[in-house]
């Protein structure tokens, strides 16, 4: 439990100030708006993988759905979504202050997402703390039950309070879908919040953080020195790391660190979409290929 006091605690200052500095803006910036959709490639998807009427969520229309804690998700499907075909799963984390549906418009994912054949997961912010680990930690299972979903790619993301839950939650949940890949950007995790913490068994985590972050400062690389250790990586020097994106070397098999460094003020989220994305999609591609190599 220290560990996420720690969390929840020692970084209570900061995530007060996140919570009104970027609750604010989404009050008056983003307003909610549903993104259009796209159709998934063919070759994305586990065809057959669920049985008929097993899942019943809506397709591209934009379902909202409750964990059976009561927290609101919004759910975003590829436009040619079939209910029998396994799709990946990207569950997106709000930053302090923002509801789903700001979520959505502030990420600017869902299109790209879905054409690339996620399924593409929402969720109401939760100030943090161990029941907000817990809370969002159902997110996944929750969509599992109403979509047809790939459970060998399952993503998070998230900025700021939705980075430290992109993060937390595989480290400090007690319950939760196993995760293929984490993209966390401004998190508000420390390298000092996971000291003592046990290494959760991630294939795959993407820090990206601007050293002079108004709110968390120098937080990014030593949180991906932790996570490199975790996947027992060759170290990067400090100097190393302060511009650009490095990927740590030497990891254990199937590993994969990497550390972006960025100049993006906190309340902005980065313009790396892309990149983010095929972060995740790399790794679900070596999914696909260490199943088939198996056989």
């Amino acid at each position: 439990m220290n560990e996420v006091s720690r969390v929840g605690g020692k970084l209570g200052f900061a995530a007060i100030a996140g919570a009104i500095a970027v609750g604010i803006l989404a009050q008056f910036l983003y307003q909610p708006a549903i993104q259009p959709t796209a159709d998934a490639p063919r070759a994305v998807g586990l065809n057959e993988a669920c049985a008929t009427g097993s899942r019943r969520g809506h397709i591209d229309l934009g379902d909202e759905l409750r964990t059976s804690s009561g927290l609101r998700i919004w759910v975003r499907t590829p436009h040619n979504y079939n209910a029998t075909t396994a799709y990946p799963l990207l569950v997106i984390f709000a930053p302090a202050g923002f509801d789903r549906h700001r979520s959505e418009s502030f990420y600017n994912l869902t299109t790209e997402a879905t054409r690339r054949g996620n399924i593409v997961a929402y969720s109401d912010h939760v100030s943090l703390s161990r029941r907000a680990l817990e809370l969002q930690s159902a997110v996944a299972s929750t969509i599992e039950q109403g979509y047809c979903v790939d459970q060998r790619a399952i993503a998070y993301l998230g900025h700021s309070d939705g980075g430290s839950m992109a993060e937390g939650i595989p480290i400090f949940a007690t319950k939760q879908l196993p995760v293929r890949a984490v993209v966390a950007t401004a998190a508000g995790i420390a390298e000092d919040d996971l000291q003592g913490a046990k290494c959760p068994g991630i294939p795959a985590v993407l820090i990206i953080h601007n050293p002079a972050d108004e709110l968390f400062p120098d937080f990014g690389s030593g949180t991906a020195a932790w996570w490199a250790n975790c996947a027992r990586c060759t170290p990067i020097p400090d100097h190393s790391l302060v511009s650009g994106c490095r990927s740590f070397k030497g990891c254990a098999a199937g590993k994969s660190v990497t550390y972006c460094s960025s100049a993006t003020p906190h309340r902005t989220f980065p313009k790396m979409v892309p990149q983010m994305l095929n972060f995740i999609e790399n790794e679900e591609l070596n999914v696909v290929a260490r199943k088939h190599s198996a056989h």
